[in-house]
């Protein structure tokens, strides 16, 4: 197995670090791989691989590297727009048509974080107006958006509305500064939607700079006459972009990255649940304080939780914002933000957004059961399963039920089910008397002390009945009477 050794020399007094670590196979023998720690920018790591094969002989590969701050430009170019001899009609829309929508994803490796203020795309030349054309941007860190070619509708898909207006095209970069600046934080993609909803033709027939893309990159949409076609296709390149990004506030930035714990959590219905972000310094300078705010479900729970440390740039701390009560089988939607960091007050607030589920542990679903209404009086056959979302062993699963004639409680209780393997638990009742209304549930008590039930209600109906049956010779008839 190779190894990886390395030294990082850190700056500012911070020390010099010397480590190794086994490295692991991810390609037969052949591929291996292994990462050095994250050090702070500034850090220089020399780094060598020593191998050793079965005869005992070793070699070793030797390098070294610096982890150099970030260069920002205000500009950020997708795509080489010295390529002039590929053209498309859309993305970003098309004049010559009435009607035009495009979906466009632009990958996290192809932008910088920060707050995009302006887009662009360069035309290839011709003047034509065209009115009611919408924009709008979605995070991401989809790979590809190809397999889909049909309309989405934007706002439905979770994109917010950046812009919206009338565009005139020329010869060059046509630019939209936008209404609504919109933040893209480090590792996030962006998809950028287009509706072109101007209803009338606007123009000769015009086409976009553009270069060629890999199949997974290619952007999808449609144009028509009459209407917003509802399917489209991909199209083989990709429009040359050029964003424009308001860096001035990004030398002292904190970034909220997501807020941890699952979509889903186990709880009592009175217990409370603890809310943490992870947060990213996306500026250049240590970050020493920030401020935080948090709402449930529109409520603001706290508008001023401090965070301190020294979180040098591009590192991760996690924050602790406080603690709900989860609304039982339902969704809460929880919202985060940051209101100062370093003591600056944060002009253009990102707000993260996350939907959480509460439920009990145990979860049931019935196999067997009851019908609404049924014609026979047995034996009667219950069977459920019973999961437990955190894996515990279910130790005991009961049958409740109440017996009614006529209205009148006749019977009421709880019978213990049996353990059938594989989750299932299982009850036979032998007989039930016509006229009966049975009202049944499982039920089972989770590690949390939350006591889960399933319910149904049946009915057994006797009014179904069948009374003369000639068989053979009709001189001798038979009475049968039966419950189908």
């Amino acid at each position: 197995t190779p190894k990886l050794y390395w030294t990082a020399v850190q700056p500012n007094g911070l020390g010099t670090v010397s480590d190794s670590v086994a490295m692991t196979a991810y390609e037969g023998d052949s591929l291996w791989t292994a990462y050095i720690p994250q050090y702070v920018f500034g850090t220089s790591i020399s780094y060598k691989i020593i191998g050793k094969d079965t005869n005992g002989n070793t070699d070793s590969a030797l390098s070294t590297g610096f982890v150099s701050k970030r260069v920002f430009s205000n500009y950020v170019y997708v795509g080489d727009t010295t390529i002039t001899n590929s053209q498309i009609n859309f993305p970003p829309y098309d004049p010559w048509y009435s009607y035009s929508w495009s979906r466009t994803l632009y990958l996290a490796s192809e932008l910088q974080p920060g707050p995009i203020t302006h887009i662009a795309w360069k035309s290839v030349s011709g003047t034509a107006t065209t009115d009611n054309i919408s924009i709008y941007f979605k995070l991401t860190q989809d790979l590809s958006i190809a397999s889909n070619t049909s309309y989405i509708d934007p706002l439905t898909d979770g994109a917010t509305l950046v812009w919206n207006g009338s565009l005139t095209t020329l010869n060059g970069w046509v630019d939209v500064t936008l209404t609504n600046s919109f933040n893209v934080p480090k590792g996030y993609g962006l998809i950028v939607y287009i509706d072109n909803n101007d209803g009338s033709y606007s123009g000769g027939q015009h086409t976009w700079y553009a270069h060629p893309v890999t199949t997974t990159l290619r952007p999808v949409g449609a144009e028509a006459d009459n209407n917003m076609p509802t399917s489209g296709n991909a199209v083989t390149s990709r429009p040359h972009t050029r964003f424009y990004l308001n860096n001035s506030i990004d030398s002292t930035a904190m970034t909220v990255l997501q807020i941890t714990g699952g979509d889903t959590i186990t709880v009592s219905p009175t217990s409370q649940t603890t809310i943490s972000v992870d947060v990213l310094n996306s500026g250049y300078y240590n970050l020493t304080s920030a401020v935080l705010g948090w709402s449930v479900n529109g409520v603001v729970q706290n508008n001023n939780v401090p965070w301190s440390g020294n979180l040098y740039a591009d590192f991760q701390d996690v924050c602790s914002l406080g603690s709900y009560t989860p609304t039982m089988n339902d969704y809460d939607t929880i919202e985060v933000w940051v209101n100062s960091v370093n003591g600056q007050a944060v002009t253009q607030k990102d707000t993260l957004t996350k939907r959480i589920f509460a439920t009990a542990d145990v979860v049931f679903a019935w196999q067997k059961y009851m019908d609404d209404t049924v014609y026979t009086t047995g034996p009667f056959e219950f069977e459920v399963l019973a999961h437990s979302m955190s894996g515990r062993t279910i130790s005991a699963v009961d049958l409740a039920y109440t017996l009614k004639q006529n209205g009148t409680t006749i019977a009421t209780g709880t019978i213990p089910m049996n353990n059938a393997g594989n989750n299932i638990w299982s009850f036979q009742v032998a007989n039930l008397a016509y006229g009966t209304e049975v009202i049944y549930a499982a039920q089972a008590t989770d590690y949390m002390g939350n006591v889960v039930t399933l319910g149904k209600t049946s009915y057994i109906d006797g009014t179904k009945t069948v009374g003369l049956i000639a068989v053979g010779d009709t001189t001798c008839s038979r009475s049968l009477s039966y419950i189908p």
